[in-house]
């Protein structure tokens, strides 16, 4: 079962991805964390090419070649492991979209890609995000830039972009122990109904 988590920079999506991972390895359920873009080589390529304005098709290009990487390797058996991914193709989306590049582009890009089965995308206010933004290396730290983001992320939850699959909205108007308690509940939910489903069908 293939989990994503999604949201604009500064919403604290890393921090919950990580108390949710703490909340599943209390449980006997074997899982895998994984943040694109990725530690691998085009990962790191991805983010020396994330600022540069003369490369827009390149990056976009090499996003997908870090995602189609990461499910040839050490994601092949995402089917039958419960994977929890911190970022994925809404962000995709949205980034290369602030960029310039077009939704038909990256569709093709993304054309064969892994389905999730839930995306949980965390909002926040708009002062939260600017607070939160790390300068100078931050090129969505102005408030247009954010305001920007933000509406493009309200754009992907009213018009999902193809293969991004289904969405829950998280508000982060509570704490984030008290969202990764129900998140993590919630993924437990839908991985016993997902094992449930396989052996109905393998029986």
């Amino acid at each position: 079962m293939f989990v994503v988590f999604e949201g604009p920079s500064g919403a604290g999506k890393s921090t919950l991805v990580a108390a949710v991972n703490q909340r599943l390895r209390g449980t006997s359920v074997n899982f895998h964390s994984y943040k694109f873009p990725s530690t691998e080589d085009i990962g790191v390529l991805c983010r020396a090419y994330a600022t540069r304005s003369d490369a827009k098709l390149t990056l976009a290009c090499l996003i997908a070649a870090d995602f189609y990487r990461a499910f040839e390797t050490v994601l092949k058996d995402v089917k039958s492991m419960l994977l929890l991914s911190d970022r994925y193709i809404v962000s995709a989306y949205v980034y290369q979209r602030m960029h310039g590049v077009s939704v038909d582009f990256l569709a093709s890009l993304f054309s064969e890609l892994p389905v999730p089965d839930i995306t949980f995308v965390l909002q926040a206010p708009e002062d939260t995000l600017i607070a939160r933004r790390k300068p100078p290396t931050d090129i969505f730290k102005n408030r247009e830039n954010i305001r920007r983001e933000v509406a493009l992320y309200s754009d992907v939850l009213v018009t999902p972009p193809p293969r991004s699959g289904p969405f829950h909205v998280v508000s982060s108007d509570q704490t984030i122990d008290a969202i990764a308690d129900d998140l993590a509940e919630r993924i437990l939910r839908l991985w016993r109904a997902n094992l449930k489903g396989a052996c109905s069908d393998a029986t």
